[in-house]
Order: C-alpha cells, then structure tokens, then sequence
C-alpha cells in the first residue's frame, strides 16, 4: 500500500521536522511505502522567508522588526540548508511541488491512501485557511485518515467553520494530538474522535538515539533552553540562576541578543539542525523550554525540565494538557522557583509507564486506520 503523508515537511523548525521524521518513520517499520507530498501553499512558502517578512514590517512601518529580520537573513539561511540537509538524508519527498488543491487532486491517483499528520497543520493561522490539510483534494472518505492533527487553538474564525466542518465529516478516520481538537471536532461534526500521541513519542528512545552522535555536543555540563518569548528565560533565571554554576547555556530562542554571542558560557544555537536539537535535549542537565515538541524529546530522554505557559488556554492546550496527563503539573516554571526544584529528578518509572500505554494505543489507531480497520 502506498501512502501520501502531508504536514509541513519542510518547516525549519525542530519540531514540525522531526514529528514528519517520526511519522514516515513508524509507517515505513509497519511496511507501508509512504512519502510525503512536496505541498508549499503561498503561506508555508513565506513562513520562513526573512526577506519576506522584512520587506512586510517596512511597508507596515516597523522599522525595528525589519532590522530583526535583516540580523537574522545570515542565521536563517545557515539554519534552512541544515534542514534541508535533514530532509535529504531522512525523508521521502514527492519529486513534484504542488502549491494548490486542484495540483494535488490530479496526484491523487498515485496513492492508496492519504494521511494529513500531525503539528498545527488545522491552525488557519499556520496553513493559511487551507483545507487541502484538511484533505480536501481527496474524494473517498475511507482513502483519508488523520494522525495527532492539531488546531493549535481552542476555536476556530466563524468564517471557516463550515468549510472545516465539511472537510471533517468526509476524513474516514480522525486521531487528534489534544483535548481541544476532540472538543472542536465533536463540535463541528458531532464525531467522537480519539486523542493520540504526537508521532514523535512513536519510534522509542532508541530509535532516537541512533540518530544522534555518542559524545555529547559541548565538553562542560550545560542548560538547554528554548523559549518563545522574551522574558521566559530571563523570569526563570532571576529565580533559579544557580542552575549554571558550574553549567554553560545552550540557547535557542527568537529573541537572541548581540549579548549573547560575546558572553562567556553561552552557546547561540539558533542555526543547528535538527540532530543537534535532539542532542542538545539528550545531554542536557536540564532543559528549560516553551515549545511542545522540546517538552516532549524531555520526555523521551527522560530529562529534568522546567516548563513554561503563556495564559492562553488555546495556546497553552497542548503543553498543559499532556503534562495534566502524566501527573507533571509541577514542572511548570513559577515565580519563586529554586534551582533544586528545577533540577529534582522526574519520576520517569511512573511517567514512562503511562506513556507506554499511550503510545500502544496511538500506533494501534493509526496501523488500524492506514488499514482500513479504524473509526
């Protein structure tokens, strides 16, 4: 059975890579030829574009964001040609760019079935009010399945609501990434669909492992962190800044400084690859992170972690809602916090056994439903 696998492949972010890796990954070790389909609309293309988006704030007058951009053209550009080193080394991509619904209708004869992934592929916000994500090129429902797809929101713009609706009811299985997408889905469709795992808790430690180089990727003890907005790091480390005695920080953030690159025991990590990344996760003494995907590759390598929310629930769900599930409330950055209490070991014996169970029953879902057995 041949597979055509849509997210957003070629996103130079850590997450959205390594979740597309995850994803082929489990479905080729299960013995289905899969591929994803080289699918770039107007928005995914710009996403990562700073010229694009310097050129935006100066005709919006935002002369301070356009010189953001123009500083990071250099970084931004090292860190897309390690991605798409990452892409070539470890996805299978359709040779044909398609940029619409209709350029993909004419591919679907090509493949048994059609899978949208997972990430925030749903969010209008990230695929630009698409619903070819939502499968619409697609004409038999039971050719559509869903797997940890997320709306990256608790509501969706009254203006899309019939057309995701829509879409919806024709995708023959449907497996959300949170709570939120089960509330939206039910509400738009009146479906009851499965929460499962984001594709990255899938393959196993292991198979994570063999990816990444034996030695540790600095030669001092250090932090990871990777934040998303400024202040976070700088809250946590007017609290417990004692965690770097002794320590070096690795540091991936949007809101990196000329500071940063001149002060001793920092490391700007803005440009690696999605290797690294995982390394940077696995080596490190502790990692302090707002992104999903850095929470969950702790998870998987069984690290300390300090975490941190915003106060919106929609954009918190996905973050606080899988730390609610495994009991690990407690990691979430507050005010006050000590370095002991950021460096307390997490009880993995009880976490890792109730994620095992969630993993079994995410690949039974998808296995089901790529074979035509699912919801």
């Amino acid at each position: 059975m041949k597979l055509g696998l849509l997210t957003f492949h070629d996103a130079a972010n850590y997450g959205a890579a390594l979740q597309a890796y995850a994803l082929q990954a489990c479905l080729a070790s299960a013995g289905f030829d899969c591929e994803y389909l080289n699918y770039r609309n107007a928005t995914r293309r710009h996403q990562y574009d700073m010229g694009y988006h310097a050129l935006h704030s100066l005709l919006h007058g935002h002369l301070a964001e356009t010189l953001k951009y123009l500083a990071g053209t250099p970084f931004m550009a090292l860190r897309k040609r390690r991605f798409a080193a990452f892409r070539r080394d470890f996805l299978k991509i359709s040779a044909r760019e398609c940029r619409s619904s209709s350029e993909l209708r004419a591919l679907a004869g090509q493949y048994d079935k059609f899978v949208i992934g997972s990430d925030q592929v749903w969010c209008p916000e990230n695929n630009g009010s698409d619903t070819a994500f939502l499968l619409d090129f697609v004409e038999e429902d039971s050719r559509k399945v869903a797997y940890a797809s997320s709306f990256g929101t608790d509501s969706i713009p009254e203006e899309l609501k019939a057309p995701y609706a829509h879409c919806l009811r024709h995708i023959g299985s449907i497996g959300v990434r949170e709570r939120a997408g089960c509330r939206l889905v039910k509400e738009l469709t009146g479906r009851d669909v499965p929460m499962v795992v984001d594709p990255v808790f899938l393959p196993g430690r292991d198979a994570w492992e063999r990816l990444i180089p034996s030695r540790p990727p600095a030669a001092r003890p250090f932090v990871f962190s990777y934040t998303n907005r400024g202040g976070q790091l700088e809250a946590f480390l007017e609290t417990a800044g004692n965690v770097l005695k002794g320590r070096d920080l690795h540091k991936l953030a949007r809101q990196t400084t000329p500071g940063d690159f001149l002060r001793r025991g920092v490391q700007v990590k803005y440009a690696m690859s999605p290797v690294d990344f995982l390394a940077n996760v696995k080596y490190a003494d502790l990692v302090v992170t707002a992104s999903f995907h850095c929470l969950a590759f702790s998870l998987v390598f069984n690290k300390p972690f300090v975490c941190f929310l915003t106060g919106d629930s929609g954009k918190d769900e996905r973050l606080a809602g899988l730390l609610e599930e495994l009991g690990l409330e407690n990691r979430v950055f507050r005010k006050g916090m000590t370095p002991e209490e950021a460096l307390a070991p997490v009880d993995y014996a009880r976490v890792n056994a109730k994620l095992d169970a969630r993993i079994g029953e995410s690949k039974a879902y998808l296995l089901d439903a790529v074979k035509g057995q699912g919801q």
